[in-house]
């Protein structure tokens, strides 16, 4: 009976793949769904903040948050603590989510170090993704008036 277990948890551990990455992405944005239909290059979503706060994600599950930032010359996050509950309040029939993806770092990176580099695509700054994970646009960061925004590079939808 154990060499059966045994055989079914190691047929499991295969199926069951651990990606060595984790996402960085900014907290979901909430954005009216007008307003989203009409996106286009060149437009700017605001984000309302003078410091880019982001989560690290493994798929859906946010293990930590942190800042997005520019260490020794390259996009890093400093990660700060662990998360906390997000409560959505928002009317879903003229809001919709958006996924921000601002890039991946080593999974064996997370817990060792508090700054950690990004790999990241080299045109834009940002992916923005719809709800069932369609992407929609790539972005570039910028400061409006001291806050970030997000200005739309390309859509890809």
């Amino acid at each position: 009976m154990a060499d059966t277990q045994m055989k079914r948890l190691v047929e499991m551990m295969h199926r069951e793949s651990v990606s060595s990455y984790l996402d960085i992405c900014i907290p979901a944005l909430q954005v009216k769904r007008k307003h989203l239909n009409a996106l286009s290059k060149g437009d700017v979503l605001p984000l309302n903040s003078k410091e880019l706060r982001v989560e690290v994600l493994d798929g859906n599950h946010i293990l930590a948050q942190g800042v997005y930032g520019v260490y020794q010359n390259s996009r890093s996050v400093l990660i700060e603590d662990q998360p906390t509950e997000i409560v959505d309040r928002l009317d879903k029939k003229k809001y919709e989510t958006i996924r921000v993806h601002l890039g991946t770092i080593e999974r064996s990176k997370y817990g060792s170090d508090k700054i950690v580099r990004l790999i990241t695509d080299s045109r834009f700054d940002a992916l923005l993704y719809r709800a069932d994970d369609r992407l929609l646009a790539k972005a570039i960061l910028v400061q409006i008036d001291g806050e970030m925004a997000l200005e739309i590079g390309e859509i890809v939808e």
